[in-house]
């Protein structure tokens, strides 16, 4: 008998003790209020893969693992929060805030040369680059606050620039910051561009008044001017130079807007 009773008073005092904890546990509101580390791992019982939880240059950051240790995922805080998914360890696509404000998207390829470009920034656009991580094609918001598309060759340098807003235009290049042929409406007045080897020749054919046809030299002079008036050779009234600065199917902020790798001077 007094054994029994000695067992039943130990079960009793044991049990005791375990709603004593458990109760502490529940009712303790600071036991797991705060949990302070500098890193924190979690692992799949499985071995699947392992979420890390750190602070890299001040920022705090999230890693996503497989099972062969590789990171897949991570999101990185502090002043320009990122996402980037990631396929051996190479990011692949990033989504980051830009520092001159908005947000920016690139898309690499397998050996992490940036392929397309998205950005909400200032100037909000999608760009196209090659293997040279040239910008070879373009969709941007241009001066006026129209769009603009631009194609150019494999080292970055403009083709065809297509322009929308209030003077829309389709400028030709070959190798230079200006034209070869350009149509489009400067001033509500619609135009053909056609330009010489030379210089500042070319012809110049548009539609306002009158509407004519002027053909000028290498040096910018008016040297031919036919109209529903007749035609002009050589006449002091005439023979003035072209300007072509009020002639322009495009500026140099379009340019630059459209091919960013390209600086204009």
């Amino acid at each position: 008998m007094t054994i029994r009773k000695s067992n039943h008073i130990l079960f009793i005092t044991n049990l005791l003790v375990m709603v004593f904890l458990i109760s502490m546990s529940f009712g303790s509101k600071s036991v797991y209020k705060t949990l302070q580390t500098e890193n924190l791992k979690i692992s799949s019982s499985k071995g699947n893969g392992e979420i890390e939880l750190s602070f890299i240059n001040n920022s705090p950051v999230m890693l996503m693992k497989n099972t062969k240790g590789e990171t897949t995922f991570e999101i990185q805080g502090g002043a320009f929060p990122s996402f980037t998914l990631l396929e051996k360890d190479k990011p692949l696509a990033i989504i980051s805030a830009s520092d001159k404000g908005g947000v920016d998207v690139v898309l690499n390829d397998k050996n992490l040369v940036p392929k397309l470009h998205l950005t909400s920034s200032q100037v909000p656009g999608i760009f196209l680059k090659n293997d040279e991580s040239k910008t070879v094609g373009s969709w941007t918001v241009i001066n006026d606050g129209g769009a603009g598309l631009g194609l150019a060759d494999a080292s970055g340098l403009a083709s065809t620039l297509l322009r929308g807003g209030f003077n829309p235009s389709v400028a030709f290049f070959s190798g230079k910051n200006e034209p070869l042929a350009a149509l489009g409406v400067m001033q509500a007045t619609p135009h053909l561009l056609v330009s010489g080897k030379i210089g500042n020749e070319g012809i110049l054919i548009h539609g306002g008044e009158p509407n004519s046809m002027l053909v000028v030299d290498e040096v910018g002079k008016v040297k031919i001017l036919i109209s529903k008036h007749g035609v002009f050779q050589g006449k002091q009234e005439q023979d003035q130079k072209l300007q072509k600065k009020d002639k322009k199917v495009f500026s140099l902020e379009d340019h630059e807007r459209l091919f960013p790798d390209i600086k204009i001077r």
